[in-house]
């Protein structure tokens, strides 16, 4: 689960600013819209280090989100950006649930994350296959939840930054604006016990979780939870931007995910979720460039 091979995937290179690469996912829904993959590729001339980032949630347009890989490429790495399955014009309309990223049952949500990380390891096959000699991530809001999973499942991702994220889902479907519909019409007493009971299971299963063999014996609505995976990345491969006032991925989500990495160095941002990207993105931008060459030379000693 979540080491799905990579190594048979081909990839497509079309010419344009930026160049598009284009690929079947490795993991495979029968669905040709959602199979049929596609990156944003900014190289850069050169480079031996390379960047994949992914996404948060959308149907709109990922245009204000390019700002990120264009501008990594200018600074001296080859930068790629999926298109996630379930986001955009890789959905179905005639498929239930298949019409966008969050919602559905929770075998079919396990499935969705399961798609979005394999995709996420085949763009970094590509940059591997591409000559680069260390690859890092850095995910954004659902994006960064996706990145943990990657990292946790594929050894060739050296170094994250995970922004504006968050992990335990059972925390953040309880605090969350984005989930508050499904809050709606419940008993409020019922749904903080329930609540409870689950975090109280999570922590026993984060506990005794070891090894991605372990997710077989874990319960399905944990096992796309990135609070699970934390452990399984080294400390001091990853920095977190949280956002104080982000009522999307409200601070308790995000003070768990920190806790599980191991208390990675955290950088606040006084801002809502929105606006840590329209206030801030320079600021992430350049911490997270050097937090990518900061033993660059010992590395490739």
């Amino acid at each position: 689960m979540y080491d799905v091979p990579c190594k048979g995937v081909k990839f497509e290179v079309e010419n344009g600013e930026p160049r598009i690469v284009r690929f079947k996912s490795p993991l495979s829904t029968g669905i040709a819209a959602v199979d049929d993959a596609r990156a944003y590729l900014y190289e850069s001339k050169g480079a031996d280090e390379g960047v994949v980032f992914v996404h948060g949630m959308g149907r709109r347009s990922l245009y204000w989100l390019h700002y990120y890989p264009r501008m990594f490429s200018m600074l001296g790495f080859t930068a790629i950006m999926p298109v996630l399955p379930f986001h955009y014009d890789r959905v179905s309309l005639e498929r239930e649930y298949y019409d966008r990223f969050i919602g559905g049952p929770t075998e079919v949500m396990e499935e969705k994350f399961h798609h979005a990380v394999a995709d996420v390891r085949a763009c970094v096959e590509f940059l591997e296959r591409s000559g680069c000699r260390r690859i890092h991530v850095m995910g954004i809001s659902s994006g960064g939840m996706v990145a943990v999973i990657a990292m946790a499942s594929d050894r060739r991702i050296d170094k994250g930054v995970l922004a504006i994220t968050g992990g335990n889902l059972e925390l953040l479907s309880w605090h969350s604006i984005a989930t508050r519909i499904y809050r709606i019409g419940k008993s409020r007493r019922a749904h903080h016990d329930r609540s409870l009971a689950i975090r109280t299971q999570f922590d026993e299963c984060a506990e005794s979780f070891v090894s991605l063999e372990d997710l077989h014996g874990v319960p399905s609505f944990f096992r796309y939870d990135p609070s699970l995976f934390a452990k399984l990345i080294a400390p001091g491969k990853v920095i977190m931007f949280s956002a104080l006032l982000d009522l999307w991925i409200p601070r308790k989500s995000s003070d768990d995910l920190c806790r599980r990495l191991g208390g990675p160095k955290r950088f606040m941002l006084p801002s809502g979720h929105l606006g840590a990207h329209l206030l801030f993105r320079r600021r992430m931008l350049r911490r997270s460039v050097s937090f990518f060459e900061a033993d660059k030379e010992r590395h490739f000693r």
